[in-house]
């Protein structure tokens, strides 16, 4: 048997790498979180999105890809964490590189290039046991974001960042219908909740409200 592996999805500002260390210390689980930090392009992308854009999103690619595999891996090996956290999955990827090329930024045979890179590397995944997604609305998200200063994720003006989200919340939305459709081949026994992540101090939560997701998530691996 291996232990569990929980994919934890949402856009930006919606609080996944709060909840991840919160669900890691309350659950005995080791998080692993987005290479934000170790990102290269990212200056260069929000300068000109069109030119880094496909380049950056292989190597997010390539980088949520190896994360994933270690996570796998250890999912078989004895001892340590009852189970492992991933904030963002490999199809959480595709989300922006999807918004992207919809939006202009990567050309069709572009796309086509990642989706090909995609759809081999899948092939090789272990599917979490369970896909958490934060339903959070994307004007709060919208506030979160900007109150943490996260600029080097959004450094956008304040309409176009506010229309981003929205249509980001679309992208993965859809991605969730796929998942219940069992469109794609790692999809089929995907257990997904989603949880009301709004109007919650994300910093601070009620004590009582992250106890009865524990059991929420805990009944949800059984």
């Amino acid at each position: 048997m291996t232990k569990p592996i929980i994919w934890v999805e949402g856009i930006i500002g919606a609080g996944k790498t709060e909840l991840t260390k919160i669900l890691c210390r309350e659950m005995n689980y080791e998080g692993f979180y987005e290479p934000v930090d170790q990102n290269p392009y990212l200056k260069m992308f929000y300068a000109d999105m069109s030119k880094w854009a496909f380049p950056m999103q292989m190597l997010l690619l390539h980088k949520r890809f190896a994360l994933q595999k270690r996570v796998a891996y250890s999912a078989y090996v004895d001892g340590g964490p009852e189970g492992y956290i991933i904030d963002r999955g490999l199809p959480g990827d595709r989300v922006f590189a999807k918004l992207l090329t919809l939006q202009g930024h990567i050309e069709q045979i572009d796309w086509d290039t990642y989706e090909l890179a995609y759809n081999i590397m899948h092939q090789s995944l272990v599917p979490p046991t369970l896909l958490l997604y934060l339903d959070v609305h994307p004007d709060e998200a919208y506030q979160r974001a900007r109150q943490r200063a996260r600029d080097e994720e959004s450094p956008m003006p304040d309409d176009s960042f506010r229309e981003y989200l929205g249509e980001l919340e679309r992208e993965y939305l859809l991605l969730l219908e796929e998942i219940y459709q069992q469109r794609h081949h790692w999809s089929r026994g995907v257990k997904i909740l989603r949880i009301p992540w709004r109007n919650i101090d994300i910093d601070n939560p009620d004590r009582a409200k992250i106890q009865a997701l524990v059991t929420k998530i805990r009944r949800a691996l059984e």
